[in-house]
C-alpha cells in the first residue's frame, strides 16, 4: 500500500478492507508484512476447503511477495552516506570546471561544444546514479500500484467480497 515513505494508503486500504481491519493494519509498524502475515493465516485456516494444487499456488505466492517484499524494504531502509553523494558530485564539479582549461589547447572554440556534450553526459550519469540509490521516491510506480488496485477489485467484485 506504501510505495514512498511520506504516501498515506489509509483511504484506498479504507476502502478496500472497511474500517476496522484497516485501522487495525495501518497501526503497525510494517504494515506491508502484517497484511502478508494474514494472508497466509488464511491460507492455512482454508486448506481443507481449497484444492492441494490451488493451496500449493496460494502458498507460493505468497512466498514470493514475501520474498519481494523483503528486497524492497532492503533497499529503502539500507542508508547510503550522504558523503557518498557530496564526494561524487564535487568531483564531477572540479572535473568539469577544468576540463575547458584542459581541451582549449586542443580544440580551441571546439572547447564549447566538447565541455557541454561531456557535461551532458557526465551530469546525467550522475543524476541516474541519485536515482538508483533512491528508486521508491523517483520511479513512476503510482500507474501500476492503479493496476493492482483496479485487478483487485474486480476479483473482489467477482466473487462477490
Amino acid at each position: 500500500a506504501r510505495v514512498r515513505m511520506n504516501d498515506n494508503p489509509a483511504r484506498r486500504v479504507v476502502k478496500v478492507l472497511g474500517p476496522r481491519e484497516a485501522t487495525s493494519l495501518l497501526r503497525k509498524t510494517k504494515p506491508a508484512f502484517f497484511a502478508l502475515q494474514e494472508l497466509s493465516k488464511m491460507v492455512a485456516k482454508s486448506h481443507k476447503k481449497i484444492p492441494g494444487y490451488a493451496l500449493y499456488m496460494m502458498e507460493m505466492s505468497l512466498k514470493d511477495l514475501d520474498r519481494v517484499l523483503g528486497g524492497c524494504e532492503r533497499i529503502i531502509s539500507t542508508p547510503i552516506p550522504l558523503s557518498y553523494t557530496r564526494h561524487t558530485s564535487r568531483s564531477l564539479l572540479l572535473f568539469l570546471l577544468g576540463l575547458p582549461f584542459v581541451l582549449w589547447p586542443l580544440v580551441g572554440w571546439g572547447t564549447v561544444f566538447f565541455t557541454l556534450v561531456a557535461s551532458f553526459i557526465i551530469i546525467g550519469i550522475d543524476e541516474t546514479g541519485l536515482h538508483i540509490e533512491e528508486p521508491f521516491g523517483v520511479m513512476p510506480l503510482q500507474p501500476l500500484c492503479e493496476i493492482v488496485e483496479a485487478t483487485m477489485n474486480e476479483t473482489l467484485e467477482e466473487y462477490g467480497q
